[in-house]
């Protein structure tokens, strides 16, 4: 049976991937593979566990809700990109895992080539369009009008009725 820390611990890991046998090895309530999948099964059937794990995919759900201010950030972080937050000084590339939070977000794709050179593997680091991200903070803004010209003569007729002729 596993201890109240056990339980606990299960449920950090189990919310890391949502998967009870890998969530179960690594709160270390069991070691044998086989088992950890029983393990998980009773865990998750559990009242108590259950709630807590609704309650916190609850949560998690509510703070990555599409709001204004988040659509913003997003945009934003595509459109304040710069190509050097991703390179070391020496013009490398840095980890992807030492990339600034803004300059993952704003990545559309990453390449790996079978290439090398130098040595070094070619890897492509695509962004979102920033130009399309600038237009759409623009018009968020209200930075940018649309004026449209009429031209030609125009004829208005029009009577007041109640008047005296």
């Amino acid at each position: 049976m596993a201890t109240k820390d056990q339980v606990a611990r299960f449920i950090d890991e189990y919310m890391i991937d949502l998967n009870g046998s890998a969530a179960a090895l690594r709160a270390k309530i069991t070691e044998s593979k086989t088992y950890a999948s029983t393990v998980a099964w009773n865990l998750l059937g559990r009242l108590d566990v259950r709630e807590e794990i609704d309650r916190r995919i609850a949560e998690r759900r509510a703070s990555r809700a599409l709001t204004v201010d988040r659509i913003e950030g997003m945009i934003r972080d595509i459109a304040e990109t710069e190509v050097l937050d991703i390179y070391n000084a020496d013009g490398t590339l840095r980890p992807f895992a030492e990339w600034p939070p803004h300059a993952r977000r704003a990545v559309k794709s990453i390449e790996v080539e079978d290439s090398y050179i130098g040595g070094v593997q070619r890897i492509k680091v695509q962004f979102w369009d920033k130009k399309g991200a600038i237009e759409l903070l623009g018009r968020y803004k209200k930075m940018f009008t649309d004026n449209i010209e009429i031209g030609g003569a125009v004829s208005v007729n029009f009577t007041l009725k109640g008047l005296p002729e």
